[in-house]
Order: C-alpha cells, then sequence, then structure tokens
C-alpha cells in the first residue's frame, strides 16, 4: 500500500510541474507576439513612430532648429543632434565623413554616412539643408 501511495504522490508532483511548465511557456510565447516594430508603454502598445513623435513632442525637437534648417555641411555635432534620429554617434560619423569627403552636393548624399539608411532620411530630409 505504502509504495502505491508513493507512486500516486510521485506522479501528482510530475503532473503540477507540467502544468506550471506548460504555464510559463504559453505566458512566454503571448508576449513574444509583439512585433519588433511594437512597444508597451503605459500597458498600451505604441509603435516606433508613435513612441519618436511623442518623444519630440515632449522635447521640444523641432522648435530647437535653427531656422531654415540644419546646415549638413557646416553644422557642429550638438547641432546635427537636434535631427529625429540622429544621436552622438551618427552626428559624429556626418562630420566625420565631411572631413574626409568634402562638402555634401546634395541632401540625398547623407545616406552614404554609416548609420544613415532611407528610414533615418525620410525623418531628416525636411529639417536639412545646404549651405
Amino acid at each position: 500500500m505504502k509504495e502505491k501511495s508513493f507512486l500516486r504522490k510521485i506522479k501528482r508532483e510530475r503532473f503540477h510541474f507540467l502544468l506550471l511548465l506548460v504555464f510559463f511557456l504559453a505566458s512566454g510565447i503571448y508576449y513574444m507576439h509583439i512585433t519588433a516594430n511594437d512597444a508597451i508603454v503605459f500597458g498600451e502598445a505604441m509603435t516606433t513612430d508613435e513612441i519618436e513623435t511623442l518623444w519630440a513632442s515632449e522635447h521640444e525637437v523641432v522648435s530647437s532648429f535653427p531656422e531654415g534648417g540644419v546646415d549638413i555641411n557646416n553644422a557642429e555635432a550638438e547641432v546635427l543632434m537636434l535631427l529625429p534620429g540622429i544621436g552622438e554617434v551618427t552626428a559624429a560619423a556626418i562630420v566625420d565623413y565631411r572631413k574626409e569627403n568634402g562638402r555634401f552636393d546634395a541632401i540625398e548624399e547623407i545616406m552614404n554616412v554609416s548609420g544613415i539608411g532611407e528610414k533615418t532620411f525620410e525623418k531628416i530630409k525636411t529639417y536639412i539643408v545646404l549651405n
């Protein structure tokens, strides 16, 4: 009799373990359904563009641009960092690119800088100028 109750106890514990394992796996799969372009902010799913717009509105990025736009041929790294999607590393890359290759002849040439692709260019093209 003791042997049967012992086996039942082991089977019950194994069942509880498997039940917990299934629960944790299901929870992980549930959270993995969020795509790379979405983020959870304050309990709501937001796209990357919505987050950037929210951040820009809170930090008044657009209103701090120099009048007429950012001159990518002469702007220092600090001014370049005012552009949406341009951080410290990319701003330094723009300055380095200018030193090595000279002035930009067209604003589209900024896509030759490491770290600036079509998506970033689309975000900044209305804010950049050549002087």
